[in-house]
């Protein structure tokens, strides 16, 4: 592996790393929000530097599309948080595009995986682990993702009376 595949690795291991901390701690805060801005700066790194990778097409192929995707996501997640506009449904927009670029991160890992561990051909292996893991990262978003948004609001609401009643 060259430098530019070193450095691009690096910061795919960094991004599910910070990711997972952002996943499985809880949400809105101060942890949360530096692991967040970690996730942020590992994913702009790791793509930038995936869009500089061209041995395997010789041009802009269908990885580089996804690099696109992948940072798109996680500016408009990030985006959402910053401005918290608009002001009902941000943190919705937030968690979805977060959540996403990191089930993006993780189907990509997989289609890394399978291809490095060869266990069929590589356009079927890598539509394969990915279509899995998007589904499987689908199916947690779709059920989990309420509960983490409904935690996050419970808190800012009791914040929010807390800070009323000191008047």
């Amino acid at each position: 592996m060259d430098a530019l595949g070193t450095v691009h690795t690096t910061f795919g291991v960094t991004s599910m790393v910070f990711g997972m901390g952002v996943v499985a701690l809880k949400k809105g805060t101060r942890i949360h929000r530096t692991l967040g801005h970690l996730y942020f700066s590992s994913m702009v790194a790791l793509n930038v530097t995936a869009l500089s990778i061209y041995k395997l097409f010789g041009t802009f192929g269908p990885f580089h599309f996804f690099a696109i995707v992948a940072l798109v996501y996680v500016f408009f997640g990030l985006k959402a948080a910053v401005l918290r506009r608009p002001r009902e449904k941000w943190l919705a927009r937030h968690a979805k595009f977060m959540s996403w670029s990191y089930v993006g991160l993780m189907a990509a890992a997989a289609s890394e995986a399978v291809v490095r561990i060869p266990i069929g051909s590589f356009w079927p292996s890598i539509i394969v682990a990915s279509v899995l893991v998007g589904a499987v990262g689908g199916l947690m978003i779709h059920t989990k993702l309420g509960a983490a948004i409904g935690g996050v609001l419970r808190r800012e609401d009791a914040r929010s009376s807390l800070a009323g009643a000191d008047r």
